[in-house]
């Protein structure tokens, strides 16, 4: 990409607001970073953040990394934990998450109002809801 214009390589970069940083680094030397934001043209698309910095001779880089798998697999996860906990609310049946000193942790299920009149168990000790 050395010797080319950047607009040209990639022609969303105006709107993701990169050019605008790497303007600013070459104006004031001071390097920056662009963070996490997402990228598309018509070639490539995703997640990703920037350092800009400008280099000996006065040349602006930009050094990238792809967060597009980490942020969709982010993404897979959080909608897995949803679709299991409306699953657990509906079922006949409750889940106790308890560390190792006995405190509930974390609780859910339908049948948990069958055990407790209180609607948060959180933080007490298991012994105290049986």
């Amino acid at each position: 990409m050395l010797g080319r214009d950047v607009v040209e390589i990639f022609p969303g970069i105006e709107k993701f607001g990169l050019l605008s940083i790497m303007k600013r680094v070459y104006a004031t030397g001071t390097p920056e970073v662009h963070d996490l934001s997402f990228y598309q043209d018509k070639r490539i698309s995703g997640w990703r953040q920037n350092y800009v910095f400008k280099a000996d001779g006065g040349r602006i880089i930009a050094v990238y990394q792809d967060l597009t798998e980490k942020i969709e697999t982010s993404a897979r996860l959080r909608k897995a934990e949803t679709d299991i906990d409306s699953i657990m609310k509906t079922l006949p049946i409750f889940f106790i998450l308890v560390d190792g000193s006995g405190i509930v942790k974390n609780a859910t299920g339908k049948a948990l109002a069958d055990i407790t009149h209180s609607p948060e168990i959180a933080g007490m000790k298991l012994e105290e809801l049986f």
